[in-house]
């Protein structure tokens, strides 16, 4: 479920909506139309106080002035069956609510994100909502059945709100990928590192390096380049190609202009990418 008001931002909860796996509801404060702050219009399937209980209950951020103190949504969000996730502005009706109380969370309605003098209002707005909650500057903060985070990290909440919903973690994954724009051959999660060394006496021309970053927009224009770039410290880089076997790893690195003309050598490694969506970077407690 999904509690829209007018202002609210759309896009930021773009990404849990699709990650989720579930009948989506749009609730808001009537029946009637809510335009977004990006201009879309949105018809509500129910108003707060007929919503009745849901598995998830998603807000958005936005401008939430005026649902703020609304008896109905707060009764919704404290009603929820399952996780209470907000994004940005949004935690502030988590806020509002109570539900924040003695919680950790995270948003942006802080001077380090908001420093101009029109934010004035609202950083003592903030200050008094999330009185008695904890603020974390991570991107994404989970503690109990609330979930909350940065504007910037819609995709991240929307996985982490997908797993509390036990959507399967390779398609919540997939997801992830997708939205990134991250073109998936094989195990996305499988590379291979091509680490480029310069050899001794070698001089590396202007023209090489142009060859080289056309050779790497290619790939790029394929879907199998992963990363690149120089080590900023050392006469060597590293390019990450996405295909699946070390023969075509190893055709690919020899196309490369600088390898071609001699002007680097090559090593190849398998390299597995660490993730969250994947879970090698471990879960925080």
């Amino acid at each position: 479920m999904v509690t829209v008001y007018p202002g609210c931002t759309w896009g930021e909860v773009a990404p849990a909506v699709s990650m989720a796996d579930r009948p989506l509801r749009v609730v808001g404060p009537s029946r009637e139309p809510v335009r977004t702050g990006e201009g879309l219009m949105l018809i509500p399937d129910a108003d707060y106080a007929a919503a009745g209980a849901s598995a998830a209950v998603l807000v958005p951020g936005g401008s939430p002035d005026t649902v703020l103190d609304d008896p109905a949504l707060h009764a919704l969000l404290r009603g929820a069956a399952g996780p209470v996730a907000a994004i940005c502005n949004g935690a502030l009706v988590l806020a509002a609510a109570g539900l924040l109380v003695g919680r950790r969370c995270t948003h942006t309605a802080r001077s380090e994100w908001a420093p101009l003098p029109e934010f004035a209002e609202l950083l003592a707005e903030a200050e008094r909502r999330f009185e008695g909650s904890v603020y974390v500057d991570e991107d994404v903060v989970e503690d109990g059945p609330c979930l909350t985070a940065k504007p910037w990290a819609a995709i991240a909440l929307g996985h982490a709100l997908a797993r509390r919903l036990g959507v399967d973690a390779a398609r919540a994954a997939h997801e992830a990928r997708y939205l990134r724009g991250q073109r998936e051959r094989g195990n996305p999660d499988l590379c291979w590192a091509v680490f480029l060394s310069t050899p001794p006496g070698v001089a590396t021309t202007t023209e090489h390096v142009v060859a080289h970053v056309r050779w790497l927009r290619g790939l790029e224009n394929r879907g199998l380049l992963e990363r690149a770039g120089p080590f900023p410290d050392h006469a060597a880089g590293l390019v990450v190609l996405r295909v699946e076997s070390r023969e075509a790893a190893v055709a690919l690195a020899e196309q490369d202009p600088f390898v071609a003309s001699g002007v680097r050598t090559f090593e190849l490694r398998r390299w597995f990418l660490s993730n969250v969506e994947n879970d090698h970077l471990g879960r925080l407690a």
